[in-house]
């Protein structure tokens, strides 16, 4: 909730055109206070209760009961030792997170900490920035401001906030469904510290997983209505209003946040909370009363991006290259099939106490019980070694897979597997049902992100709803989990699960600590970007990796130029051009002409080049590009580059810095 004031805040200081500054904040933080308490203390005039300002009485403490207090069981009693495991568990994986790269994971954290830089040193907010979306620049400042920590350091310590709130949410989020302590444990184990990609937005320093943590406290939020309303008794009025001026304000606040730190993630959960309450509004519209809380909230993130907050962010909307009319037809055969498709779940939905435990058994529904026994485990065993197969053939015959790899993939299959049973089969417990329905819905968006890249030729919104997937792919994980305890076959099956626990913690530590690093931007990355600024002060070309943008912006922004006139490319062009320019053989087109002499000719200033080994280009379905060793050598014989500066480890990786005579 303090990043929320805090955004909510900067946005309103921006709006009123007062200086963003670390009085402001503080001030802010001070008068809140005093409403609190002021608000605290008219609700105890009006209901003549005045326990805030009554003592309490300890006078029932007797003398005996001071000798036999004791912390120690004080603190046992208020946390258990499971609970003391996982977050020792947190602790130690945000250290091995800030121990194993010198700055921090990934490229975009240099836009963020520059435009929390330009907060803190002029005093304004950046909206054209990141899109008019600050949320996360805001709060970066606000540590700053209060901590006086350096803006490069946040990013990296900044998993001590993501992991340990995202943590917390989860686990409230467990004991709801589950209602076992130790079920919601081992969910927030799993969801932090596995391959599923939650661990990589916790890692990263990215608004999209702060707008994400805030996306799962608004799923708390209503799943703990829905809950309620899905009883066997229909809500009625008084039950549908209870708390709803409470609940509403804290939904609205995390929603608006959201929507200032990331606005595509924040769309993405909103449409998938609208189908869930789409479907039960349309079975009893008392039960889907929020429903209309949700449309309101659209129609309020449709305001936001009229006004262009977040409308940056959809520029991968790519219009399809194919004829109108075969689009009518496919949006019309598309909604008729999704009507049928809600229908059927509807009519699936019964408000009972639930036949989960029955149906487990074999009571009541006796295919659950042979289908898992005779096809689920045996087709989850078949598609795992379908799955290496296939990895192992494309390995030999086509690309070089590293074997890390293949052990991710099988992982992301297994638990995925595994997570779509547990759904299926905890879906018979009331509580079970719209988590199964939510499931479906994130699924439908993810193939038709899936399809739209296809027909688009780009890689965009799939992987940006499949980061967005984790949460509910544990949470039918733990379902599966919870069904073995249920049906007494855990003590069977305990070494499966512990043989996944184990193959998940150890995939997930080798692949993150090889896969982060083509994403890095290392120390001596960073050493010919400063030289660049402080020896250069024309407007040059900088022809660079995708992402390395970000950090020239950095260290070559003004920053003793007390300006609102934002400067992020007064020093730099950067190209975005259609091919890969950093393999020798691209530099010149079918035509034999020099495409990097044609660029210094077409822009009349000076082009650099910087890369390293391994590189991200992010041209549509490519992300990463590789020199080989040849590739390498042969810079050093191009008589049109001149390398001006170079930066060389220990053991001989460089990063060269050329200028195109």
């Amino acid at each position: 909730m303090n990043s929320v004031f805090y955004i909510l805040m900067g946005y309103l200081g921006y709006l009123v055109n007062i200086p963003i500054t670390r009085f402001f904040f503080f001030f802010s933080v001070v008068i809140l206070f005093f409403l609190i308490i002021g608000f605290i203390i008219i609700l105890e005039f009006k209901k003549n209760s005045f326990v805030f300002f009554r003592s309490k009485d300890i006078s029932i403490l007797r003398k005996e009961n001071y000798n036999i207090y004791s912390l120690w069981n004080y603190l046992k009693n208020l946390i258990s030792f499971n609970v003391l495991l996982l977050v020792i568990f947190l602790f130690l994986v945000c250290i091995l997170n800030i121990i194993k790269v010198n700055y921090f994971v990934g490229t975009d954290p240099w836009l963020h900490i520059l435009n929390s830089r330009i907060i803190t040193d002029i005093n304004i907010l950046p909206l054209e920035g990141y899109h008019g979306t600050m949320g996360l620049s805001i709060f970066g400042a606000v540590i700053n401001f209060f901590s006086g920590i350096n803006h490069t350091l946040i990013p990296k310590y900044f998993t001590f906030y993501t992991f340990f709130v995202s943590g917390l949410i989860f686990y409230n989020i467990c004991m709801r469904i589950f209602k076992n302590q130790n079920l919601a444990i081992f969910g927030v184990f799993l969801l932090e510290f596995s391959s599923l990609g939650f661990s990589a937005m916790m890692i990263q320093y990215w608004p999209s997983g702060s707008a994400l943590i805030k996306c799962l406290m608004i799923f708390f939020l209503f799943y703990v209505r829905l809950q309620n309303f899905s009883k066997l008794e229909r809500p009625t009025k008084k039950a549908l209003v209870s708390n709803i001026f409470f609940d509403y304000i804290l939904i609205i606040l995390f929603f608006i946040s959201s929507v200032l730190t990331h606005g595509v993630t924040t769309l993405f959960f909103l449409l998938s909370f609208l189908w869930l309450y789409l479907i039960y509004f349309i079975r009893d519209f008392r039960r889907g009363f929020d429903f209309i809380l949700l449309c309101g909230l659209l129609g309020l993130f449709i305001i936001f991006s009229t006004f262009g907050i977040g409308e940056g962010h959809y520029w991968f909307f790519i219009p399809l290259n194919i004829p109108w009319y075969f689009l009518i037809l496919g949006v019309m055969g598309g909604g008729l099939v999704l009507v049928i498709f809600i229908w059927k779940i509807r009519e699936s939905i019964s408000f009972t106490n639930g036949k989960f435990n029955a149906t487990i058994k074999g009571e009541t529904n006796i295919r659950y019980k042979s289908v898992e026994d005779k096809i689920i485990i045996p087709f989850i065993s078949s598609i795992l070694i379908i799955v290496l197969i296939v990895l192992l053939v494309v390995d030999f015959v086509w690309m070089s897979i590293e074997l890390i790899n293949i052990f991710y993939v099988i992982e992301i299959v297994m638990i995925s597997s595994f997570a779509i049973w547990g759904l299926i089969v905890f879906q018979k417990k009331q509580r079970g049902k719209s988590l199964f329905i939510w499931g479906i819905g994130l699924s439908l968006f993810l193939i038709i992100g899936i399809a739209f890249n296809l027909l688009t030729l780009t890689n965009m919104i799939w992987q940006r709803i499949l980061y967005l997937l984790p949460p509910i792919v544990v949470i039918g994980f733990i379902s599966y989990i919870y069904k073995l305890i249920k049906s007494h076959s855990i003590f069977q099956k305990k070494f499966v699960v512990l043989f996944i626990v184990i193959f998940s913690l150890f995939t997930t530590y080798f692949y993150e600590s090889n896969a982060f690093d083509v994403f890095l931007i290392k120390e001596r990355d960073i050493s010919p970007i400063q030289w660049y600024s402080n020896n250069t002060s024309n407007r040059n070309v900088i022809i660079t990796e995708f992402g390395w943008s970000h950090a020239f912006k950095y260290y070559g922004y003004p920053f003793d130029i007390k300006t609102e006139v934002f400067l992020y490319d007064e020093n730099f062009y950067f190209l975005k051009y259609n091919i890969d320019l950093f393999p020798p053989s691209n530099h010149f087109n079918d035509s034999g002409i020099n495409l990097l002499k044609e660029i210094k000719e077409e822009y009349n200033t000076d082009v650099y080049l910087i890369f390293a080994d391994d590189y991200i280009i992010n041209k549509g379905f490519e992300l990463f590009g590789q020199l080989t060793k040849e590739e390498t050598e042969q810079y050093y014989r191009l008589g049109y580059l001149n390398k001006i500066y170079s930066a060389r480890t220990e053991s001989g990786k460089e990063t060269p810095l050329f200028w195109i005579i």
